[in-house]
């Protein structure tokens, strides 16, 4: 194998571990955007929610 070849190889593989960690990224993201916000309206609920009222008791 020369030298032009293994370059190749690596510089491929070094391209996909790139896309599956910018792929990575951009899903967690997108879960943070549609999880997120339902966490903090649930915290930042002004009714009381029955479960929470025993667990204060």
């Amino acid at each position: 194998m020369d030298l032009a070849t293994r370059l190749s190889k690596r510089q491929g593989r070094r391209q996909d571990i790139e896309a599956a960690v910018g792929l990575i990224v951009i899903v967690v993201v997108l879960l943070g955007g549609a999880v997120l916000p339902g966490f903090l309206a649930q915290h930042a609920s002004t009714v009381p929610v029955p479960a929470h009222r025993e667990a204060r008791r």
